[in-house]
């Protein structure tokens, strides 16, 4: 009996390593690529954490004054205030009404100087409000939300709360897959905690993971392995159900903002169709939105091939774009 056992593992185990091979052989030939991620390098001065551990958002930045170069390509100078915000001008002004902006690496302004963020851009073009830039590399929606409630909870009530979406921050709000191998290339955030949510009977959860990204073992070196990641990568990011869980988000946000009586512009910063789905689908649910989208995939936008971030022109029309919508709607009196 124990022998037939044996017999048949035998069997099953190399009609396996067949399959697999199979599947090698099949998808070189037909030029199947994973390419691997480039680990990149950064190197601050002073020499001093970029970013701190976070009770709430997992992480923040640190304040001060520091000068990155990334890749010995992309070189910038960015000043944290002393709540390790990017600063907006060079001057603080309490007494004037406040416009709050929410975002990622896009609104901080990762590879570009502090007076050539559009949250600071804004500033000059509107210097009878003082602008906010709560904007933070890597953060999604979810740490919006968190910041967003922490901010009011200290009785802080601005004339209006800009909030930037692009398409990728669904992964995030999640922390799928896809979304911790990409981070996984910025030494500098691994084995941080990371807030994420999902969505379970019609309502969402709250937990944390560590950004360490598990890759299916030879998945570097093998066509197969690296097809078995992929797939496992889009099953798991479908099973998070990315979208459903940022218009729940967006939802509440909304909710908070309706209840202390702040208005809301969802804003675009990416043409792709699925973040202007995502706008036009928040629009019809009642909340005020504004498409700026660029074609971020363009150099002409971007400093790629070095980095995907926004450039120099990208954050002029960011803000002319948005500093004309201001001022033509009664947010701007």
């Amino acid at each position: 009996m124990n022998k037939r056992i044996s017999f048949q593992l035998i069997r099953f185990f190399l009609a396996l390593f067949l399959i697999f091979v199979l599947l090698e052989v099949g998808l070189r030939l037909i030029g199947f690529d994973y390419p691997q991620l480039p680990q990149r390098s950064f190197i601050v001065k002073p020499d001093e954490p970029f970013f701190i551990p976070h009770e709430r958002y997992g992480f923040a930045m640190s304040p001060g004054k520091f000068e990155i170069n990334q890749d010995d390509q992309l070189k910038w100078t960015s000043t944290q205030n002393e709540n390790g915000y990017r600063i907006t001008s060079d001057v603080s002004d309490t007494a004037r009404p406040e416009i709050w902006i929410f975002g990622c690496s896009f609104t901080y302004g990762w590879g570009v100087d502090d007076d050539e963020t559009y949250p600071w851009l804004l500033q000059e073009a509107l210097p009878e409000y003082t602008i906010k830039n709560y904007g933070v590399g890597a953060y999604g929606t979810l740490q919006s939300y968190y910041q967003l409630k922490d901010e009011l909870e200290k009785g802080k009530k601005p004339e209006l709360i800009v909030l930037a979406y692009l398409p990728f921050h669904d992964q995030r709000n999640t922390a799928s897959r896809f979304w911790i191998r990409a981070i996984s290339t910025h030494k500098k955030l691994l084995n941080l905690q990371y807030p994420y949510a999902r969505l379970e009977k019609d309502s969402l959860k709250y937990a944390y993971t560590t950004l360490s990204y598990q890759s299916v073992p030879g998945s570097s070196w093998s066509c197969a392995s690296g097809f078995m990641e992929v797939m496992y990568n889009k099953w798991q990011d479908r099973s998070c159900k990315n979208s459903h869980v940022t218009r729940h988000l967006l939802k509440q946000i909304s909710d908070d903002c309706t209840n202390a009586n702040i208005p809301l512009v969802l804003c675009g910063l990416d043409s792709y169709p699925r973040a202007v789905d995502h706008l036009e689908k928040m629009n019809s649910s009642g909340l005020e939105t504004l498409n700026i989208g660029l074609d971020l995939v363009s150099p002409e936008y971007t400093f790629l091939p070095v980095d995907p971030h926004p450039n120099q022109v990208a954050h002029r029309y960011y803000a002319k774009e948005l500093t004309d919508f201001l001022k033509a709607n009664e947010h701007h009196k």
